[in-house]
């Protein structure tokens, strides 16, 4: 895992469901992600808007992955170019 000074400064080489960071596990942080995209994007994200999302925050492709990762361990999908979130 690299840090750095910006936004949530992380970079990692780990499955980013493994590593916290400043007191916050990343699966808060991801669960914090799922409101806020649900918010903006209603059940689906195009997967390009979600890889410059987690562009815009400094945290990158990976990052992007392992969110996409987790949305499908909650029972979300991906589906024609979207990211389907899981419903309750």
């Amino acid at each position: 895992m690299w840090k750095n000074e910006s936004n949530f400064g992380v970079f990692y080489k780990e499955r980013a469901v493994d590593l916290i960071f400043k007191g916050h596990c990343l699966e808060d942080f991801f669960e914090d992600m799922l409101k806020d995209l649900s918010n903006k994007y209603g059940v689906k994200v195009d997967l390009e808007v979600l890889d410059l999302y987690f562009d815009g925050l400094e945290l990158g492709r990976k990052a992007s992955q392992d969110f996409r990762d987790w949305i499908s361990e909650k029972g979300g999908y991906e589906k024609n170019g979207y990211l389907v979130f899981p419903q309750d």
